[in-house]
């Protein structure tokens, strides 16, 4: 017995505006993001031990084309939920203005992703593709669930695509009775 679910998706077909903007991606690939992270109790750090994309990106016409573009995507998700955040002061000056504030990972950061792919032929284009460059949001939830599953037993919820190691460290000491 397997895991299924079924969705049609009509994308609207419409031109351009006055300022030439559209939706041009006719068809998206199907993606799932699975993570495994550990959480260092004393200081709030995450580790990510393991991760898994699964793909469905119709006809492959460059396997490492969709590969990079995976694995592109689930490090702007791992940026997005750990080290990138725009922050300004009380006056509105923003303080994260160059790559000493503005932290990014770099290929030392980045876990092995382990990336599998499935070819359900799409129906909506000639060769039976998909877009698969849209995938950016699917790590985000994968990371923060895991984030929440390491560090609890169900009893707390994170609310934030945004997870830093102090918020993270007042969640844990709040949790173990050492205050919030």
């Amino acid at each position: 017995m397997g895991l299924s679910e079924t969705f049609v998706y009509a994308p609207e077909m419409r031109s351009p505006d006055e300022r030439k903007r559209a939706n041009l991606a006719l068809t998206y690939s199907y993606q799932v993001h699975g993570a495994v992270v550990e959480v260092d109790r004393e200081t709030g750090v995450v580790k990510v031990l393991d991760y898994v994309i699964v793909d469905d990106a119709g006809r492959v016409i460059n396997p490492l084309v969709l590969e990079g573009q995976l694995h592109g995507a689930a490090l702007h998700g791992l940026a997005a939920v750990l080290y990138e955040s725009i922050e300004y002061d009380e006056s509105g000056q923003l303080l994260t203005s160059s790559f000493l504030e503005y932290l990014c990972p770099t290929a030392l950061e980045a876990p092995e992703f382990r990336t599998y792919s499935m070819e359900t032929l799409s129906t909506s284009s000639p060769l039976g593709s998909r877009g698969v460059g849209e995938g950016c949001g699917t790590p985000i939830p994968a990371l923060v669930n895991a984030i929440e599953d390491a560090i609890a037993d169900g009893d707390v919820w994170l609310v934030s695509s945004h997870v830093r190691p102090e918020e993270l460290l007042r969640l844990i000491r709040g949790r173990e009775g050492g205050g919030a």
